[in-house]
């Protein structure tokens, strides 16, 4: 089974799942405080966070390259789209009441997973975009230097993710 079958097949669940999984994990950590049950319940949920995060970055970029942003409004399903930033933010405001951003430990993750997915939404989108008359509109030390910042990005995201604490 697909992301795509899932997403088409079972949307109203899925959809449900977004919107309340947040408000879940921070029920379990008001019923059952702990040093050690919080940081772990409230670590799965961001990495559901990261996950969706992940595959609307993904859906994002490989819709946008193949039939551009009208292709997205024809035939996305907004609610699903919007559930993802939803779930995020959500994710990220009701573990901060919870405890600091720092004692969860899947919280670099999901920092280090946003700032590798920017850097990816925007190289997939340039790499459609350039043709030989690009560098006659944007010089292109421009142009390199901008890249050289989108790759520091991607730089940081993958040292937050992979790298030492």
């Amino acid at each position: 089974m697909t992301i795509e079958s899932l997403l088409t097949l079972y949307k109203l669940p899925v959809l449900l799942l977004m919107i309340l999984t947040p408000w879940i994990a921070y029920y379990i950590c008001v019923l059952i405080p702990g040093t050690k049950e919080e940081p772990f319940v409230l670590s799965v949920n961001l990495s559901l966070s990261a996950f969706a995060a992940m595959v609307f970055a993904g859906y994002i970029a490989y819709a946008s390259n193949t039939g551009g942003w009208g292709r997205i409004g024809k035939e996305a399903d907004i609610l699903l789209l919007l559930s993802a930033p939803y779930h995020v933010i959500s994710s990220i405001i009701l573990a901060k009441k919870r405890l600091p951003l720092n004692k969860i430990p899947a919280f670099k993750f999901i920092q280090g997973l946003m700032l590798m997915s920017l850097a990816f939404i925007f190289f997939s989108w340039i790499s459609n975009r350039i043709h030989f008359y690009f560098f006659s509109y944007i010089p292109f030390n421009v142009f390199l230097i901008v890249l050289g910042v989108v790759l520091l990005i991607g730089y940081i995201g993958y040292t937050k993710v992979f790298g030492e604490d």
